[in-house]
């Protein structure tokens, strides 16, 4: 990804008053992980200091582990810790905002 497509990407996500709309999407670009997968992640399936986000139920019935960039553990720090969810800041808003950064991509990529 080159630094100007990156940018616009950030610029969109914090366009919107849900500030986690930037962390989900910039975690998603660190693991290429479904936005699915992201938003069922749970903390008791978080290892930060192995690097490691395990998928117990992936679509084939296998449990999946997703190596953790130093970036993406950095992120998953930021979250708080106040539900089984890392990312559990999640309403309609954050959906909108979250297809409309999904939307600038495809139309500048």
């Amino acid at each position: 990804m080159e630094d100007i497509e990156y940018q616009l990407l950030k610029d969109t996500a914090l366009r919107c008053r849900n500030l986690y709309t930037w962390l989900t999407v910039e975690f998603e670009l660190e693991t290429a992980m479904w936005r699915s997968e992201i938003l069922s992640l749970k903390w008791k399936n978080t290892n930060l200091d192995v690097g490691i986000a395990q998928r117990p139920n992936t679509k084939n019935g296998t449990k999946r582990d997703v190596p953790l960039t130093l970036k993406a553990r950095k992120i998953i720090s930021q979250m708080p810790d106040v539900s089984n969810r890392v990312f559990n800041k999640i309403d309609d808003e954050f959906l909108y905002h979250y297809t409309e950064v999904q939307e600038t991509a495809l139309q500048n990529f």
